[in-house]
């Protein structure tokens, strides 16, 4: 069965014999190994079943196959929408480990093409997701009612903040223990490579100070509003995923028929207030550029959609996007950038700059370009158009030193191995620890890493930065609490201590 031999480390040793036992949440480092993990349980169960192993993405789920592959005589495949539904059903039928995005599945599960009751075992990858509607959380609750003795091993690198959230992970995959192996574990540490991270503060420049105090004129007025009509409690502050949350309510409401008109007007202005954030994010976080092209789609939306008329319409506003067009600035995290990639790039050293935006990580990979020695690429996500195979080259080049530079956006951070990227850039810091996580994950991992931070002071991303350690170091107590100190993890004694 095996192409060659499979030589675990202890902490994979320790936890795949405790994975065996129950279904399992497998919390490790990335870069780690979790896959070896879900590997040696699979050649276990692969005399009892299927196995079904699911991640995230394309790219994700190639990569696993690959490393099976490398060690196992499976018979395995792929299974994505690329094949039509007509013939997955005999794909199910013929292959004995099938690996898959989990939407994939989920369609097929529905429309009866595989079944569950032949599956030994189903591997959740980057586990975290199994939140709200993700098919992750439809597929467990099936495969756990169609095929009661059936096996789950979950694996994550990041659970989530707090023991609410892993709680919540844990009932929608059916899970019935905890086992975590962190940075400080004893048979960890050897393998754990150091990471710097540096932060690098940069001041707004006047004239996008301007264009920011604009745009913060409209954002009270708008916050104002809502608070006035006790759609929110605090006007100072609301988050952009708020204002979502609030517009899908008031939009349900509108559907039922029992809208009025200020149900209505109030979707117009939570709008409105979203945009309005989003401008400021762009211009405190960005650059001028962005903005101005955000600040045109919304221009060419005013005539059809109210919102927008209705943000052209305040002065405030319609003076900001005058200045953002008269500006030529550029935003000082550029400057710094492009400092620290030609300083790294000298020492040959390979950079994963990290950035949310499409159109920024177009710009930022286009000035790169300029900078002599510097081969940069941008690594988007399908929704970009991007096709698996053209991820999968970028990545082979990356690995080969065909290009140095890689602007990724938030694709890049669940799980994909990217060879010996030395260097991260964070363009923008992230409030959740998840995605801080994942993305420090991706870098040195063969070596010392260094990642840096840019922050432009007295802005969002000064908010989203101290967000961001607070809510990692309350995801490292979490685990830290729930790390194997006694012999057992139990999900009982963890989450559920009242009942002790």
């Amino acid at each position: 069965m095996l192409k060659k031999k499979l030589e675990l480390r202890l902490y994979q040793e320790e936890l795949l014999d405790k994975a065996l036992k129950n279904n399992s949440l497998i919390v490790v480092p990335t870069g780690l190994g979790k896959t070896f993990i879900a590997l040696g349980l699979s050649i276990i169960k692969r005399e009892i079943g299927k196995i079904v192993f699911m991640a995230p993405t394309r790219p994700l789920v190639e990569q696993h196959k690959k490393l099976f592959d490398e060690y196992a005589n499976f018979k395995s495949v792929i299974v994505t929408g690329l094949i039509p539904p007509k013939e997955r059903k005999k794909v199910y039928e013929n292959a004995n480990t099938i690996f898959c995005t989990p939407q994939t599945i989920e369609n097929d599960v529905i429309s009866g093409r595989i079944n569950l009751k032949n599956v030994a075992l189903m591997i959740f990858d980057e586990a975290h997701r199994a939140i709200g509607d993700y098919a992750y959380v439809f597929l467990a609750k099936q495969y756990s009612r169609l095929n009661p003795e059936g096996h789950i091993l979950a694996m994550t690198a990041s659970p989530g903040k707090d023991k609410e959230r892993v709680k919540i992970v844990c009932e929608n995959l059916n899970l019935k223990k905890i086992h975590v192996k962190s940075v400080d574990s004893l048979t960890v540490k050897p393998y754990v490579k150091e990471k710097k991270v540096i932060p690098l503060f940069v001041e707004l420049p006047t004239e996008m100070k301007k264009i920011k105090h604009d745009l913060e004129q409209v954002k009270t007025l708008t916050l104002n509003t809502l608070k006035n009509k006790g759609l929110i409690t605090n006007k100072s502050y609301v988050s952009k995923k708020k204002l979502l949350d609030l517009q899908k309510e008031l939009r349900n409401i509108s559907s039922t028929g029992n809208a009025d008109y200020t149900t209505y007007s109030s979707i117009k202005e939570v709008s409105a207030a979203f945009k309005t954030l989003h401008a400021l994010e762009l211009i405190e976080t960005k650059g001028v550029q962005p903005l101005v092209n955000y600040m045109k789609k919304i221009e060419k939306e005013k005539n059809k959609t109210k919102s927008s008329a209705l943000l052209f319409n305040n002065p405030n506003f319609y003076d900001a996007y005058r200045k953002a067009l008269e500006t030529s600035e550029e935003h000082p995290k550029i400057n710094v950038l492009t400092n620290l990639v030609k300083k790294q790039v000298l020492k040959k050293n390979k950079i994963i700059i990290f950035t949310k935006l499409r159109d920024n990580s177009k710009n930022i990979s286009k000035k790169l370009n300029k900078i002599k020695n510097v081969k940069s690429e941008e690594f988007l996500g399908q929704k970009d158009g991007i096709t698996q195979k053209k991820q999968l080259e970028t990545l082979q080049k990356f690995k080969d030193g065909k290009i140095n530079v890689l602007v990724a956006t938030q694709v890049i951070n669940e799980g994909l191995h990217v060879s010996d990227a030395d260097v991260g850039i964070f363009f923008e810091p992230s409030p959740s620890a998840i995605q801080t996580i994942q993305r420090k994950g991706r870098i040195g991992r063969t070596r010392i890493g260094k990642i840096y931070v840019l922050i432009t002071k007295g802005c969002l991303d000064e908010k989203y930065y101290w967000a961001g350690k607070q809510n990692e170091k309350k995801m490292k107590k979490t685990l830290s609490e729930m790390s194997e100190t006694e012999k057992q993890t139990s999900l009982t004694r963890i989450l559920y201590p009242a009942k002790q």
